[in-house]
């Protein structure tokens, strides 16, 4: 029983939200809504991982040891069972756009986002060896190769355009009135 509840909630928050596509931006600019103005959310969940190693020399017996010690540190973005990850757009251009999703220094803690050339989708931007830099470190994206943007459904069509369509009129026709 709960697995399906769980199921279900999974089910629930992820049909709220779109793909945030260049027709989805292409509409919201001509509104006059600005990237910067819009909350966004990640795919799926993304977890980065790295190893920071450090060099600590002591003085022990008369003689110098160096010590190496290595730390293992994964970063992990994603929504949890009661509260969505949201992040907000902290800079973009024509190709790119940095969505930052944990408070701090946006030029640090911002996470990079391209354009997908087939899907027309803003994907988590990597290197050829699934590398990012986040936080001043160089990190391995090790779930979430795949992850883009996605906006609320919700906020989307409240920004959307709402379209009346004329029929026209016909000379003598009801509900026409000349002006005096």
């Amino acid at each position: 029983m709960k697995k399906l509840i769980l199921a279900l909630l999974v089910v629930g928050t992820s049909c709220t939200r779109i793909p945030y596509t260049q027709k989805v931006q292409d509409e919201l600019a001509s509104l006059g809504v600005k990237p910067t103005q819009i909350q966004y959310y990640l795919s799926n969940k993304v977890a980065l991982q790295t190893n920071k190693e450090e060099k600590t020399k002591e003085l022990q017996k008369g003689e110098i040891e160096i010590f190496n010690t290595i730390t293992r540190e994964r970063v992990v973005f994603g929504q949890f069972i009661f509260k969505e990850l949201t992040g907000v757009c902290t800079n973009f251009g024509q190709k790119n756009y940095y969505v930052q999703f944990e408070e701090g220094d946006a030029k640090q803690k911002s996470l990079k986002f391209t354009w997908h050339p087939t899907t027309d989708r803003l994907v988590l931007a990597m290197q050829d060896d699934y590398m990012i830099d986040y936080d001043g470190a160089r990190y391995y994206v090790e779930i979430g190769k795949g992850a883009h943007l996605e906006i609320s459904k919700k906020a989307y069509t409240k920004f959307q355009l709402k379209t009346r369509r004329v029929k026209g009129m016909k000379v003598g026709s009801e509900g026409s009135q000349t002006l005096k």
